[in-house]
């Protein structure tokens, strides 16, 4: 629920298709204060859509999630810590659209073992794996910011 509270879909906001907060006030917003966890990175793609926004660039990364690390006090408690990897769900009209019209296409991920029998939905692998860092404001793939974190 988080993700969906903090979603921006007021087409007249500077936050339009963004998180409507910072990292460190995102859980006490939605309220989750006190749960634990601290926000540590926003995840950020370009939906395989068609969506204009404000300036009419649709070449624009949009904020899809965020990972959160358990606070040092709730790792004395649980005796681990966690890390949790949180994206949000389809949205907006166009983003419906395309769910109507994916399929199922072979992941791949793994180089040395490519199994083109395990398959994701297309339209997820296209926001995991697409790379829109020549754009302007671009982002790398999901999967390159959640390895890099």
């Amino acid at each position: 629920m988080a993700c969906y509270e903090a979603f921006d879909l007021n087409p007249g906001s500077r936050r339009y298709l963004n998180c409507k907060f910072g990292k460190k006030s995102l859980f006490q917003e939605v309220g989750l204060g006190g749960s634990g966890y601290e926000v540590t990175k926003y995840i950020y793609a370009t939906p395989d859509v068609n969506i204009l926004i404000q300036n009419g660039d649709s070449c624009t990364g949009r904020w899809i999630g965020y990972v959160a690390v358990s606070t040092d006090e709730a790792v004395r408690r649980l005796g681990r810590r966690d890390v949790v990897i949180t994206f949000r769900g389809t949205v907006t009209n166009p983003e419906w659209i395309a769910n109507l019209m994916s399929s199922l296409t072979p992941a791949r991920l793994d180089p040395h073992n490519p199994r083109p029998d395990v398959k994701v939905e297309s339209g997820f692998l296209s926001l995991y794996t697409g790379d829109e860092s020549a754009c302007k404001f671009g982002v790398r793939s999901c999967r390159e910011q959640l390895l890099s974190e």
